[in-house]
């Protein structure tokens, strides 16, 4: 199955019908729903779908996006799974839940999770990352803030990663109660949770329960392009366990970009791509034209 999100050139006030038509003109089978869909298009999709002939492959934690209060942060991050905070953990197992119930209602196997991150400072490392855009990546000052970033990372993450833990032993059994899985999502910036290392942990610590993979091949690329891991390593490690994956193209420290138009060697990827369950092109501004010929591309590689 190939699915698109719906962050493709997503606007609130859209037509969704008229979306939904492109969606299959394209020749996708299905949608994952994303975070930034609203409630009012959530309640238009069941028939519309069934209109169109798709279906909803995935569901992108927080789904619907929570309303029972103000928050600063990115919508995916509206309460973290790993906060210190009980009554904000204890939110973020709320919503999480409801986007459980979302999947259920649109027959959705997976919901895609992100973890939080070790709080000590912004998780964007925009030092670091401002030394990798200017192009010192290599040089002294570079290396020390990366060291600097990883070791502080290192200090601070026990708490963290047992607030995580704490999270993943409360919603997988209603998870599975509801016959859903989880996919833990690999990140973008160094201090968000899991990095390598701590994919491995969860997952030997929760796969039995629910617990899957969901490799980001956008988000693994700025790991790689910082120099913290490779992005071919998280699937070689961890695709045995992989459940779904995110198809995307990096243009320097932009992802979210159609395939083969950046700088991601997709051809590495096919072994993986062709075994995962769920392929799902997160692609947020392309063309319609640019997208079929992406995934005009993409069929023609996964065949040969």
């Amino acid at each position: 199955m190939v699915s698109l999100s719906t962050c493709w050139n997503y606007d609130p006030g859209m037509d969704l019908a008229a979306w939904l038509d492109t969606v299959k003109r394209i020749g996708f089978d299905a949608i994952e729903l994303d975070y930034n869909i609203t409630r009012a298009h959530l309640a238009a999709l069941p028939s519309l779908l069934a209109e169109k002939g798709l279906r909803v492959s995935s569901v992108h934690n927080f789904c619907p996006t929570p309303d029972d209060g103000p928050s600063t942060r990115h919508k995916s991050n509206y309460y973290r799974l790993s906060a210190l905070d009980p009554c904000e953990r204890a939110k973020a197992v709320e919503w999480t839940c409801r986007t459980i119930d979302t999947a259920v209602r649109f027959d959705a196997k997976v919901v895609v999770i992100h973890a939080g991150c070790v709080d000590f400072e912004d998780e964007r490392s925009t030092p670091l990352r401002r030394l990798y855009k200017d192009g010192h990546k290599g040089t002294q000052a570079y290396t020390a803030e990366l060291q600097r970033v990883l070791e502080n990372r290192r200090k601070n993450q026990p708490p963290h990663r047992a607030a995580v833990a704490s999270s993943l032993a409360d919603i997988l059994p209603y998870a599975q109660a509801q016959n859903r899985v989880l996919g833990f999502e690999s990140r973008y910036y160094p201090l968000e949770i899991p990095d390598f290392e701590e994919i491995g942990f969860f997952l030997d610590k929760f796969h039995a329960q629910g617990l899957y993979y969901w490799h980001d091949m956008g988000h693994a690329q700025m790991h790689e392009n910082l120099g913290i891991q490779k992005n071919l390593a998280f699937v070689k490690a961890y695709g045995g366990r992989m459940i779904g994956m995110h198809i995307h193209d990096m243009k320097g420290t932009r992802d979210h970009h159609a395939p083969f138009s950046g700088d991601i060697d997709f051809d590495s990827f096919l072994p993986f791509l062709r075994e995962s369950p769920l392929n799902v092109f997160e692609v947020k501004t392309a063309t319609a034209q640019e997208l079929s010929a992406s995934l005009k591309e993409f069929r023609q590689r996964m065949e040969l």
